[in-house]
C-alpha cells in the first residue's frame, strides 16, 4: 500500500498535468512522485523536505506547483551525492558535460 505522502504527491502530479493539458498515467505520476519523495526524504533533509514541498502546492498555479515539487530535489551538499533515482535521470548530462570540457 502506498504511504500518504506518496499518494498525495501522486495526486498533486496528476492535478498539475491535467491543469496544463499534459497526459499522464497514474503509474507515471506515481513514479514521478516517488522520485520527489525519495529525494526530499533523504538522510540529512531537515529544512528542504516534503513539508517544504507541500507548502508550495497551489491548485490555482500548476506551474508554480510543479516548480515547487522539484526545486530542491537535487541538493548535492546536503545529500552527500545524488539519490539513485536522480542520478539515473541526470547521469547522461553529467557525462556529456565532462566530455565537452
Amino acid at each position: 500500500m502506498l504511504n500518504n505522502d506518496l499518494k498525495r504527491l501522486t495526486e498533486i502530479h496528476l492535478g498539475v498535468f491535467e491543469s496544463i493539458g499534459v497526459s499522464c498515467t497514474r503509474h507515471r505520476a506515481r513514479k514521478l512522485a516517488s522520485v520527489v519523495q525519495h529525494a526530499m526524504s533523504a538522510h540529512g533533509r531537515n529544512f528542504h523536505n516534503l513539508d517544504r514541498v507541500f507548502s508550495f502546492v497551489d491548485p490555482e498555479d500548476p506551474i508554480s506547483t510543479l516548480a515547487g515539487l522539484y526545486h530542491d530535489a537535487v541538493y548535492y551538499q546536503v545529500d552527500q551525492g545524488f539519490t539513485p533515482e536522480i542520478l539515473a535521470i541526470i547521469i547522461p548530462y553529467i557525462y556529456d558535460q565532462l566530455s565537452i570540457d
